[in-house]
């Protein structure tokens, strides 16, 4: 049974290491005050669709982003542009509105950010 045994080996050493990646990839995922099921549900979205950025919902203007630059392309379609950026958080402006972005890491590969605007 030496090939029955080298393919047990193989599939524990695979399915080892892919659940290590992962973990490593969403790590901040596992915190027990975050909401993850609507963030994963937007990142797989996000990635199905070959998007850089989702919005979660259109209530709260919650989006998850790949970085600060691509979160910048998402807000210029609505004519914002930005203004500053202190940390993790950005300013926008639209004529005489503003708004702010208040982004925090999700993941190595993901920021989960808040719009606001402001009258």
């Amino acid at each position: 049974h030496p090939k029955l045994t080298q393919f047990f080996i193989l599939l524990t050493l695979t399915s080892g290491t892919t659940l290590f990646l992962l973990y490593l990839l969403f790590r901040g995922a596992w915190s027990t005050h975050q909401e993850n099921l609507p963030v994963l549900r937007a990142i797989w979205l996000m990635e199905t669709k070959r998007e850089s950025t989702w919005a979660m919902d259109e209530e709260t203007q919650r989006v998850v982003t790949r970085s600060y630059e691509t979160l910048e392309k998402h807000v210029q379609k609505d004519d914002w542009t930005w203004v500053n950026r202190f940390g993790a958080t950005i300013t926008y402006s639209k004529q005489d509105k503003r708004m702010i972005a208040s982004c925090r890491a999700y993941s190595p590969l993901y920021l989960t950010c808040n719009l606001s605007k402001l009258p």
